[in-house]
């Protein structure tokens, strides 16, 4: 029987770490196909498989590949190749110089310096390829321009040097937002190659680890596993843990450090920044316990919303989340590292927004549409509201009144309102007692009773224009606002008696249940407000 290491979720280091391993095994299908499986939440390895592969390397290429459409060392090496075919037939004009110089620039930062001495050093080229780049920023002349561009190219068409400088920028604007002051990310470790450091950090203790029999006493923080004094390691360089180990040796902890991992847990944890899925400048891992299919599920990286507005993208990977959740949902924890945060965001998320979420699915995906909406001045995203609101579970009835006031005013559609109105319907049923028994059909025959009284109006004035209506939805709007159930009763009453449209009898419930009254009341306004176009918008959503 082969032997197997096993990897088991636990804290969220852990699982991130657990999902990018997973990744980089995908990565490496056709030599690992067969070698892993997932029961529940454990991931099985092939020990053999392990031992014989070169995991640092695999490391560097699986995270190439995902940085491969965004990284900023390809855009560099494109825009070089794009000047210098211009510069076979022209000199440059001034926006092109310009972009020159950038890139010139860009490839002179310290991430990349650190990697040109430690290429040099191996005698991958032998021109100093730093010299040139600071030769050509000066340089004017055609001829000598094209020479000098020419030979930067040269170089930087090399495979492994282009994998070693794409490498050292992934470092810096991915790793690092992970874990620092270890590997090739030690300052004292800046020069040497890379591999070769982090080799020696993570992946040879890490194998002597899983080959070794020795006699162990102490207990890995993480997995539980035991460890001897020689395999303790450290797990300060983690990003959001607790301070240095060497500054916990003090007087509280009687001058004895008793935080440690295997080499196993820090192994692991070095795959974080394959654990997280990028969109933008931002990282997202969406933690969820039980079982690994279902993290795996849930940070598919296929699950982003094409959209420029990052906060719908990171919203969108909760609606795919919810989406794709087939079974009971549960609490998740949504931890993002942003580009400027120097520590982690982390948002619990209850299971019963993740409820509401999943059953306003197409609701929500319809206010991804949305343009946003101008209130009071300010230009208000209605999707990145709503999801708030819901993840917070709190009440959008004030979001409904401005939105329905705003789109009356200026003669819009209320359809954003009615869909807003829908999802307050999910959040307030959520809150109220399990014997609440107002059901959606309620909400729908208010809003449809609303279209009545707006029939019988337009019919009774002989026209269509729904400004005649917008005097009438003022005052209902102002009586919902402050909760005047009496005075919206009074108002709907005497109007529908006027024009003898149908009563609302469900406004009774309203009096009786003053906690129904909002929910009913902006149904109604919103059916009395209703356009024909908002059938178009209403298509295929339910809820």
């Amino acid at each position: 029987m082969k032997e197997e290491v096993a990897f088991e979720l636990g804290s969220f280091y852990a699982n991130a770490g657990i999902l990018g391993l997973i990744r980089m095994l995908e990565y490496d299908h056709k030599k690992s196909e067969g070698k892993y499986r997932l029961v529940g939440p454990v991931l099985y390895v092939d020990k053999e498989y392990l031992l014989d592969t070169d995991l640092t390397e695999l490391f560097m290429q699986t995270l190439i590949s995902l940085e491969q459409e965004t990284g900023k060392f390809p855009r560099i090496y494109d825009g070089l190749k794009n000047i210098y075919e211009l510069l076979q037939e022209r000199t440059l004009e001034k926006e092109e110089q310009c972009e020159l110089t950038k890139s010139l620039k860009e490839l002179e930062a310290n991430s990349y310096q650190g990697a040109y001495k430690m290429l040099q050093d191996k005698r991958k080229y032998s021109v100093d390829l730093y010299e040139l780049i600071k030769e050509l920023k000066s340089e004017k002349k055609l001829e000598k321009m094209q020479t000098l561009l020419g030979q930067i190219i040269d170089i930087l068409e090399d495979d492994e040097i282009s994998k070693y400088l794409f490498f050292r920028q992934i470092a810096y604007s991915r790793i690092r937002k992970f874990w620092d002051s270890v590997s090739f990310l030690n300052k004292n470790d800046a020069k040497k190659d890379m591999k070769e450091v982090h080799y020696k950090k993570f992946e040879q203790p890490f194998k002597e680890y899983i080959s070794s029999t020795s006699n162990r006493m102490f207990l890995c923080e993480e997995c539980g596993d035991l460890i001897s004094t020689k395999e303790k390691c450290s797990y300060s360089y983690l990003k959001g843990t607790a301070a240095d180990i060497k500054k916990k040796k003090n007087d509280f902890w009687n001058y004895e450090v008793n935080s440690w991992v295997c080499p196993k847990c820090a192994f692991l944890f070095s795959f974080m920044p394959l654990g997280f899925t990028k969109y933008h400048l931002h990282y997202i891992f969406i933690n969820v316990s039980g079982n690994i299919d279902g993290l795996i599920k849930v940070n598919s990286m296929d699950a982003k919303i094409d959209h420029d507005d990052w906060k719908k993208q990171k919203q969108g990977m909760l609606l795919s989340l919810v989406a794709k959740e087939s079974r009971a949902l549960r609490n998740i924890e949504v931890i993002e590292a942003g580009v400027f945060d120097n520590r982690y965001r982390i948002q619990l998320i209850r299971k019963e927004s993740l409820e509401i979420m999943k059953d306003n699915l197409q609701n929500l995906a319809s206010l991804l549409t949305q343009s946003r909406i101008e209130i009071n001045n300010e230009n208000v995203n209605l999707y990145n509201e709503v999801i708030n609101n819901i993840i917070h579970l709190r009440d959008s009835y004030l979001l409904i009144y401005q939105v329905l006031k705003k789109q009356i005013s200026s003669n819009q559609s209320v359809w954003p309102a009615w869909i807003l109105s829908k999802i307050q319907f999910k959040i307030s049923l959520m809150r109220k007692d399990s014997d609440h028994k107002m059901t959606n059909k309620d909400l729908d025959n208010m809003n449809y009773l609303g279209q009545q009284l707006q029939k019988a109006i337009f019919d009774s004035k002989k026209t269509d224009d729904r400004k005649v209506l917008h005097s009438l939805s003022y005052k209902l709007l102002n009586a919902v606002r402050i909760g005047d159930v009496d005075t919206f009763t009074n108002i709907v009453l005497r109007t529908c008696a006027s024009y003898e449209a149908p009563v609302p009898v469900l406004l009774m419930k309203a009096i009786k249940n003053h906690e129904d009254f909002a929910d009913l009341a902006y149904a109604y306004i919103i059916g009395l407000e209703y356009t024909k176009k908002d059938d178009e918008k209403k298509e295929g959503v339910n809820i």
